[in-house]
């Protein structure tokens, strides 16, 4: 029994969750279901940008290393039901290096799932430069719906610390654009304060709770504790966090849509793409 607690050693020190954690949080199979098909409104704004992390390596507390990036449902998932609906994405790391992604996570066993991901492999490797992106003065931003940032403990690395990817938030909520963001990708929210500003002071949202973090050690799903928690931030910031467990909750608050985990992945994506074509047909 001890060794299943255990984080699994994936080699060059990086640690993914033990089985016993995996069995309870990660499926071979998905939930995927209830795509919106064939009543886009086309519109000029028909592009959602999406930012990810690049960054797949989580220096833990206690000096371990946690092998992380975007969870693939909580990327995979909403692309999947923004794409049924008619919309395009754009993927944008920091840099422009490939997007790192849990791949322990990857629900293998879904057809769909893998199918939608190896049909778009070359937008997740070869992704645009937020950097690069804010230089050019943020091409055919007209054309932009939404920015979505996908979960994963990954989306704490670099995200929350990137001027660029504030640049890019503040811009979409200064133009009244939709915000989707997911379990840990509000964590990315916290660098629009070296863009200058933090505008969601006093709004409310789901996302993974610091509670779950902290425990998540003792089930082996972590190797460590979390070397910050993003809650706590923004919180300080002046956000509320609605929900307190990792139950599968969605919430809207004005133009932000958020999830609190895998679980919510799928009513998450359906909710952001209903609002998005709510937003086309005013």
């Amino acid at each position: 029994m001890l060794s299943s607690l255990r984080p699994r050693h994936e080699g060059d020190g990086l640690f993914s969750p033990s089985p016993f954690a995996r069995r309870i949080a990660v499926r071979p199979g998905t939930r995927f279901a209830g795509a919106i098909e064939g009543n886009r409104r086309f519109g000029p704004r028909d592009t959602v940008l999406v930012l990810c992390t690049e960054e797949g390596r989580m220096d833990m507390a206690n000096g371990t290393r946690f092998a992380t990036g975007n969870h693939p449902v909580e990327l995979l998932f909403p692309l999947m039901h923004l794409d049924a609906a008619g919309y395009d994405f754009r993927v944008l790391t920091p840099t422009g290096r490939p997007v790192a992604i849990e791949e322990w996570a990857m629900p293998r066993g879904d057809a769909a799932t893998m199918d939608f991901r190896a049909r778009h492999e070359d937008r997740l490797r070869t992704p645009g430069s937020a950097a690069d992106f804010i230089a050019r003065g943020m091409p055919d931003a007209t054309r932009v719906a939404a920015v979505f940032v996908p979960g994963g403990h990954g989306a704490m690395l670099g995200l929350p610390f990137d001027r660029n990817i504030g640049e890019v938030l503040l811009c979409a909520h200064g133009a009244q654009r939709l915000t989707l963001a997911i379990c840990h990708g509000p964590a990315a929210f916290l660098s629009m304060r070296l863009a200058g500003a933090f505008p969601y002071a006093g709004y409310s949202i789901a996302a993974f709770p610091d509670r779950a973090d902290r425990i998540a050690p003792m089930a082996g799903y972590l190797p460590g504790p979390m070397p910050w928690y993003f809650n706590a931030r923004l919180r300080h910031a002046g956000m509320r966090i609605v929900n307190h467990l990792p139950t599968g909750r969605c919430h809207r608050d004005r133009r932000l849509i958020t999830g609190d985990s895998p679980e919510a992945a799928n009513t998450f994506g359906r909710m952001a793409a209903e609002a998005l074509l709510d937003a086309d047909s005013a």
